[in-house]
């Protein structure tokens, strides 16, 4: 029968050389990982960029393990501080890991990357189709990560822009520049829904405003937006007023004064004396259905036109 026997100094050394081994070892498995991970990313983002050739991106998608007969779509996340104007701490870039972890262990299976403030994920979809329980669990993702964000005292804007599903990875660029186009649309699409907590937005459902969004010559934009609209952006400039922004409530709360005096939170006389006075400086019909059209679209393209 062994009898226990006290440690010796040659023991600790054993024990102290078996710890530096496996820190070692952990250290490289960490540091591999993160090499592979970082590769991957780089691949990913030449993918999508349009930077490699027919043959690099055949080797990139097999690296990848991407099928030219899959479905895929591209889903940008973004984490915004409201009130760095987009200027990142560490404090701020920490906040992004914690995200993009939060993300990965939402979504398991799918390659997910970081790009200093956004994270990008590839998704593979079922079918061409997206199905109500694919946008139910993203919308959880996106309730999980605001509770965490909220619980953690951070004052982060979480938004997310949805690229639409494409068959194959050469199509991949183009979802990847629609999820892109469709988080640039967001401001706007609060300022249409009055949703000011709105955080994602499908580039599928932007219907004609793709059009307007993808126009790369501000002039062309120009063209699309009534000149009352104009006018009224520079008497606001020239009077430090705020007409444009009423008549933008005034049509979005289906021509209600009450309505837009609550959304703008002042009085109703003061809503309708602003009213009158667009009236007065426009000259608009509101009772001219296809003229109240043109001005909803107008205001729409004009907060195009300021994104860019």
């Amino acid at each position: 029968m062994k009898k226990n026997r006290k440690l010796t100094n040659f023991d600790f050394v054993a024990i102290e050389n078996a710890i530096d081994a496996l820190r070692y070892s952990f250290t490289f498995d960490f540091a591999k990982n993160e090499i592979h991970k970082k590769y991957h990313r780089d691949i990913f983002f030449n993918l999508v960029n349009s930077q490699l050739n027919y043959d690099d991106t055949t080797e990139a998608a097999n690296m990848l393990n991407l099928k030219e007969d899959a479905y895929y779509r591209v889903v940008s996340f973004h984490s915004i501080p409201e009130d760095q104007k987009e200027k990142y701490s560490l404090e701020q870039l920490d906040e992004v890991d914690i995200i993009a972890d939060q993300i990965s262990m939402f979504y398991p299976k799918e390659h997910i990357y970081k790009n200093v403030s956004q994270i990008v994920m590839l998704q593979k979809m079922d079918s061409d189709k997206e199905d109500d329980d694919s946008r139910e669990r993203l919308n959880e993702l996106i309730d999980i990560v605001k509770k965490s964000i909220s619980k953690r005292d951070q004052n982060t804007n979480f938004n997310v822009g949805v690229g639409e599903i494409v068959k194959g990875y050469r199509n991949l660029k183009n979802s990847y520049k629609q999820s892109r186009i469709a988080m640039k649309f967001m401001k706007i699409a609060r300022r249409i829904t009055g949703e000011i907590n709105k955080s994602i937005v499908y580039y599928s459902k932007l219907g004609i405003f793709q059009s307007f969004i993808e126009l790369d010559d501000i002039n062309k934009l120009k063209k699309y937006v009534p000149y009352t609209i104009t006018k009224l952006d520079n008497y606001d400039r020239k009077h430090n007023t705020e007409l444009l922004h009423t008549l933008n409530s005034y049509i979005r709360n289906n021509l209600s004064v009450k309505k837009t005096s609550l959304d703008l939170m002042i009085q109703y006389r003061s809503a309708s004396y602003r009213i009158k006075k667009i009236k007065e400086i426009t000259n608009i019909n509101f009772d001219d259905n296809i003229e109240l059209l043109s001005i909803r679209n107008g205001l729409i393209i004009f907060d195009i036109i300021k994104v860019y």
